[in-house]
Formats: structure tokens, C-alpha cells, sequence
């Protein structure tokens, strides 16, 4: 599936977004559907469609944080009302407001790893 990416090297930018769950459920809906086109911009990914495009496909196939779109959905969908107007990727990890590392597919030092790369993430991808 990562062959799918034009642009596979702006995952390291993109896949921290991935553990922080959704603000409620419209949060959830906007980003399912709305904002699916613009990760497929970024990320080169044109020929991906429909389905839950961010859990499904950036979620597992294209960032591998989750086993399955069940374990994506489930744990992006822990709702937690997190949010900062500027460096909130950053801010909400530092803070816990992540998804546990128990919930992804992840060993702890790929996770780590997410957790240390949100103020990248957070400068060129504010509000994924």
C-alpha cells in the first residue's frame, strides 16, 4: 500500500497526527470524510478512495500505527477534547492525550518515536 504514495516521504510529517484520538464525534466525521482528500494531496495518494479513508488506509496501510481499521477507529474514536490553537499535536501528547501505546501496532520505541516527531508534525501539518 505505501507504493500507492507519490510522496511517501512526507509520512514522518503526517503519521503523529494518527495517535492523538478525534476532539468528538464531528471531529471524527470531518476528518473521515473531509479531510481525506487533503491527506491524499499530501501524502500523493490520488488513486485511494472511499472506505474510512483516514483510519482505514493512512491509519494501517500507509502508516502501519494500527493492526486493523476496527483498532483504528476504535481507538481514534476515545474521544478526547484536546485541542490548542497552535503546536496541539505537541502539546496534547505531552499532556497524555494519545492514544495508549497498548491500542496501536507499535513497538514502545516506534511510539516514541510519533510522540517525539509531533512539534515536526505540528509546523507542517497544523490542525491535520
Amino acid at each position: 500500500f505505501r507504493s500507492a504514495l507519490a510522496r511517501p516521504q512526507s509520512l514522518p510529517l503526517f503519521c503523529p497526527w494518527l495517535i492523538k484520538p478525534f476532539r468528538d464525534p464531528f471531529d471524527m466525521a470531518v476528518s473521515e470524510a473531509g479531510k481525506a482528500p487533503i491527506y491524499r494531496k499530501l501524502l500523493g495518494a490520488a488513486n485511494v478512495s472511499g472506505g474510512l479513508p483516514v483510519a482505514a488506509f493512512f491509519g494501517v496501510c500507509a502508516c502501519r500505527v494500527y493492526a486493523n481499521a476496527t483498532a483504528a477507529l476504535e481507538s481514534l474514536s476515545a474521544y478526547d477534547p484536546c485541542w490548542y490553537n497552535s503546536s496541539e499535536l505537541e502539546r496534547c501528547n505531552r499532556g497524555g492525550h494519545h492514544v495508549p501505546v497498548e491500542k496501536t501496532n507499535l513497538t514502545r520505541d516506534q511510539f516514541d518515536w510519533l510522540l517525539r516527531n509531533a512539534s515536526y508534525a505540528d509546523a507542517a501539518t497544523p490542525h491535520l
